[in-house]
């Protein structure tokens, strides 16, 4: 989860470079209400649940939003993509594996940063003007498949494992929005940078629950998707969002 929160704070800071003073001049604009705008993404989805050893995976995003203000954002978004956690060798098993093909759909909010911070003409006041946070609630359903070599827990597929799941989630977001007028010439298009951190209700986003058999399992478990892609306005309205 670190190093994938430092890999955002670098594509933010060095994005952040092509966000001219435009962001500036845009926000001196008069702000259309009727505004609804369409999100696509593509990224790297991972989880954390019971077993040490979580990777990377291909993931994907795609949003609409209702823009009540130039600063708040209301819509739904869905993800699909797979989970994959692993555990090598240990005293009870060897070679366990899971793999979770997901689907995500949320309800979220968002505000943009920019209303709080100054515009400076560094790369980090510039970056701050376009990032936004955001919260939501949402269902995931999982298909999982889980794997093994061996394994010493007695009757462990039917005790402890659970190959489908449907359960709610509660979403974290951060992430930031750049103007690309000086690449494609229209503001109704934005670079979207969208970090989602996702805390369910299941122990079994990974297809199993070993907590009384032999890991120390006390947390629910959770997954987070990365996403790089572009937000399109749908409306001919030429203000900013």
């Amino acid at each position: 989860m670190k190093s994938k929160v430092l890999i955002l704070l670098v594509i933010i800071c060095s994005i952040g470079k092509i966000s001219t003073a435009q962001v500036r001049s845009e926000a001196a604009e008069d702000f259309k209400s009727d505004k609804y705008s369409l999100g696509i993404g593509v990224g790297l989805a991972t989880m954390w649940g019971d077993l040490n050893q979580h990777s990377l995976s291909p993931g994907f995003r795609l949003g609409i939003g209702r823009h009540i203000t130039k600063s708040l954002i209301v819509g739904f978004e869905t993800y699909i993509g797979q989970l994959q956690s692993s555990e090598a060798t240990n005293n009870w098993s060897h070679g366990l594996k899971t793999t979770a093909s997901y689907q995500a759909v949320d309800f979220n909010g968002k505000t943009s940063l920019g209303q709080l911070f100054q515009y400076t003409e560094s790369p980090i006041g510039k970056a701050l003007s376009a990032m936004y946070i955001g919260v939501g609630v949402g269902m995931i359903n999982v298909k999982t498949d889980v794997q093994f070599e061996t394994i010493k827990v007695p009757n462990f597929r039917q005790r402890y494992v659970q190959d489908h799941d449907f359960q709610p989630y509660l979403a974290l977001n951060i992430g930031f929005r750049v103007h690309m007028k000086k690449f494609f010439g229209t503001k109704s298009t934005q670079l979207m940078v969208n970090y989602n951190n996702n805390y369910t209700f299941s122990d079994y986003l990974d297809g199993i629950n070993i907590s009384t058999a032999t890991a120390s399992n006390k947390y629910k478990d959770v997954y987070s998707v990365l996403t790089i892609g572009f937000s399109f306005l749908l409306t001919g309205r030429n203000t900013e969002l």
